[in-house]
């Protein structure tokens, strides 16, 4: 792998779950959406406050464990962030997720 390049690795089964489902969840939405490529989180907040929605966007998506962010001279990353695409009848689907340590350890092999 070179420099800069970023591993890919194939998508795990309760994160194909978590998308199938969202999938199910948007489709209507999807048939009056005119766009070709399409970018959504796997897994919505579960209120819409500014409180929920912040949280949320450090929750892992596998284990829902908060993540809160680190200072700036962290060693170590606590939060993972990654993208998953679904085609869908001529669109592109792009699925944001987050995981955390554990996990992201887990989906990596090394878990």
């Amino acid at each position: 792998m070179k420099d800069g390049e970023k591993k890919q690795v194939p998508a795990p089964d309760w994160l194909m779950d978590l998308i199938y489902a969202k999938l199910e969840a948007i489709k209507p939405a999807l048939a009056n959406n005119p766009a070709k490529i399409i970018l959504t989180p796997a897994r919505e907040a579960p209120e819409d406050t500014d409180e929920s929605v912040k949280r949320w966007e450090r929750c892992c998506d596998k284990c829902g464990t908060y993540c809160p962010p680190l200072d700036d001279d962290a060693e170590e990353a606590n939060f993972f962030t990654g993208l998953t695409k679904l085609d869908y009848e001529e669109k592109e689907i792009l699925f944001s997720f987050g995981m955390c340590p554990k996990c992201a350890g887990e989906a990596d092999g090394k878990g």
